[in-house]
């Protein structure tokens, strides 16, 4: 998440949490975001949760984990003021230094805000709780996360991952944290029998598993076209089950 087809790596584990991640790594994610077939698909994903939940232009949003801060432009299309955290900083002056377990913020201070994959790699009860004390009552956010605790392999290793989610595990975090689930979206389901063969040949083969591996252009742009298919098709179809789980939920009243 490197020119040739890999099997075992042609889903990237995430772009999560940087413990594991080096600058030449973050480079290389950093490279990948903008083409890789995964990343397209999660953007059209939580795009569509942004315009379906969100009401109203934010005057505040929090990107959590928010790494290379390439999320940070689409976030300005739905707040007046963006602000990214992640453990790494970075040169960008959006990007503070920080953690998802303990925020540097004051309560109620966003209307907003994303996780995108990196729950798996912290504490999540106490990056919810977070979430919920800096997001304010009625302010809404949206999380991803890798599913399906089945599909545990070598590159959840490689990735710090501590788990996978179930559906029902996500949405009892959440609830119990102070936040409203209004919806939960499975995505890669038409792609999940390649998931599940990537996750099979790294388990036979764990020396193979690698995390920034890209299918060839031809390859890429077709799974591009199929992973952004789907995420329009779920508006209709909700989908059982995928390699990764979103949720969009709301902050309940204090």
């Amino acid at each position: 998440m490197l020119a040739r087809m890999n099997s075992t790596s042609l889903f990237p584990a995430s772009d999560g949490k940087r413990s594991a991640f080096g600058a030449d790594r973050l480079a290389r994610i950093a490279e990948l975001e903008g083409s890789h077939f995964w990343f397209a698909g999660r953007r059209a994903l939580v795009r569509r949760l942004l315009e379906r939940h969100v009401e109203r232009r934010a005057a505040s949003a929090l990107d959590v984990g928010c790494g290379t801060g390439s999320f940070l432009p689409i976030l300005e299309q739905y707040a007046d003021t963006v602000v990214g955290i992640d453990p790494f900083g970075g040169e960008n002056p959006r990007i503070i230094a920080g953690a998802a377990e303990r925020l540097p913020f004051e309560e109620a201070s966003f209307d907003l805000a994303v996780a995108l994959d990196v729950l798996e790699h912290v504490d999540d009860r106490a990056a919810v709780g977070e979430l919920s004390r800096v997001v304010r009552p009625g302010g809404w956010v949206v999380v991803t996360v890798p599913a399906l605790p089945g599909l545990w392999s070598e590159r959840d290793a490689l990735a710090s991952h501590r788990r996978r989610y179930r559906r029902s595990e996500l949405v009892t975090l959440f609830e119990s944290g102070g936040f409203a689930v209004a919806e939960t979206a499975y995505y890669q389901f038409l792609l999940f029998p390649l998931v599940l063969v990537s996750r099979a040949l790294g388990r036979v083969y764990p020396r193979t598993a690698k995390l920034e591996e890209q299918p060839s252009d031809r390859v890429n742009g077709f799974l591009r076209r199929v992973s952004e298919l789907e995420v329009q098709l779920g508006t209709r179809i909700p989908w059982p089950l995928g390699s990764t789980l979103a949720v969009a939920a709301r902050r309940k009243p204090a």
